[in-house]
């Protein structure tokens, strides 16, 4: 069998990779601060979706599950929350990790391009750090408009991997870092800014585009960058000595509480048309 190293550029192919837990490692070390958010105040974290008891919502790329069970609660026992991803390994994870307590949650795996569920079936549709990654994005958000009923929301959450801003010593490595992440690891880099347009496209209404800065800590990206830019030198991107330089002078600053890294997330919402 055919396998290749898992790398940030093989988040649609997980399970054909020979590490499918370099998956699972990245997301329970870097999403902490963001479902500790939303397990504290799930109605104020997920307002944006208007959710009410008795809602149905599809979680897509819902990875471990760990935002599924935060939603559940907002749904009610009369409500019921689907969580949908293409890796075996998420979704038995995810099942593993969730239990009767946590309330009305299913999970089963599916393609973001061709959902297995009827037309209107869901009340609300959020995807979140999917788009980035799959062929289609475009086909990805009619889908999630089909199964969304008329007067429903379908909300997505994507990054712009161009505006990544990494504070170093050698700002031309991080520049030449945040450039190679943005065109060479993730399939579509700038899918942030192209959402809104995406979303008209599907025919979606009232679309609204919230910009949202997200200041990552050493700990959540220490991996990514160490990762990536190992695959930057291995391309020719950037010279070897000045990467290692660069990652020093990075855990020195981490050590120092002098680490900085940031970039734009954009949630997009709309309504599906009656």
């Amino acid at each position: 069998m055919s396998e290749r190293p898992a790398s940030h550029a093989d988040w649609a192919a997980i399970d054909a990779t020979d590490d499918p837990e370099f998956f699972v490692r990245f997301l329970d070390s870097s999403r902490v601060a963001a479902i500790q958010a939303a397990k504290r105040d799930p109605a104020a974290f997920f307002s944006y979706l208007d959710l009410k008891p008795g809602s149905s919502i599809l979680e897509v790329g819902c990875g471990l599950g760990d935002m599924a069970r935060a939603l559940a609660p907002l749904v009610g026992a009369a409500g019921r929350v689907v969580g949908v991803d293409n890796s075996e390994t998420m979704i038995r994870l995810a099942q593993q990790r969730t239990s009767q307590d946590d309330g009305p949650i299913t999970f089963r795996r599916g393609d973001i391009m061709a959902l297995d569920f009827p037309d209107g079936e869901f009340d609300r549709a959020r995807v979140e750090q999917v788009l980035q990654h799959v062929a289609e994005p475009g086909r990805a958000v009619a889908e999630l408009a089909r199964v969304t009923r008329p007067g429903g929301r379908v909300v997505a959450l994507e990054p712009d991997w161009d505006t990544l801003v990494i504070d170093a010593e050698d700002l031309a490595a991080s520049q030449a870092f945040s450039a190679f992440n943005s065109t060479c690891v993730v399939r579509h880099g700038r899918i942030g800014r192209q959402l809104s347009t995406l979303f008209r496209e599907a025919g979606l209404a009232d679309v609204s585009i919230v910009p949202q800065g997200i200041l990552a800590g050493y700990e959540a990206t220490r991996e990514f960058v160490t990762s990536n830019m190992a695959r930057a030198v291995a391309a020719g991107a950037i010279d070897e000595g000045a990467a290692h330089a660069w990652l020093d002078d990075l855990q020195v600053r981490a050590e120092d509480g002098r680490y900085v890294a940031a970039f734009l997330m954009f949630r997009v919402s709309g309504v599906v048309r009656a």
